[in-house]
């Protein structure tokens, strides 16, 4: 049987090849990642986890929260002990302050600008964690539940336009 919490109804627990495994590495300790890491490599699946936006950059025009820099910088390394290991990363959940721009914004067919400028700002951030750490995800994405407005206040072609930016 697998381990409680990470074998889903339904699936093989000894193989998950093509399956990930989400980590919320906010306020999780080093060891409880490369835990997730190590037990998601000795299933055969891979590993997922989200960079928010409105972690790293809670405020506008503030530089990054140090607190959860360092936590994502730790389960980029914990990704780079494990070579086999190549994480999707999620950049998602803009900041309150994004988000009421966005539902301020008439204008549905792109983004405010200080809401680009911004979210340019957090990606170029994410990729230089990515970069530092030496890891190459199999994946960027770009938001999730983009179909769920309580999460997701754009529209899809402001969706679009974060594509591009990143």
């Amino acid at each position: 049987m697998g381990e409680e919490g990470f074998t889903p109804p339904g699936v093989d627990s000894e193989n998950w090849e093509g399956f990930q495994v989400q980590k919320h590495v906010e306020g999780s300790s080093r060891e409880e990642i490369e835990h997730s890491i190590e037990r998601a490599e000795s299933l055969g699946a891979s590993i997922k986890f989200d960079i928010r936006w409105n972690t790293l950059y809670p405020e506008r025009g503030q530089e990054a929260n140090p607190q959860y820099e360092q936590n994502y910088k730790e389960a980029l390394d914990a990704c780079a002990k494990h070579p086999s290991q190549r994480p999707t990363i999620i950049l998602d959940s803009p900041p309150n302050w994004a988000n009421e721009q966005l539902e301020k914004d008439k204008d549905k067919t792109k983004l405010p600008e200080e809401v680009e400028k911004d979210y340019r700002q957090y990606a170029e951030h994410v990729a230089s964690l990515i970069k530092e750490s030496g890891v190459t995800p199999v994946m960027v994405q770009v938001m999730n539940e983009v179909n769920n407005t309580i999460y997701n206040k754009m529209s899809v072609e402001q969706l679009g336009h974060l594509c591009r930016v990143t």
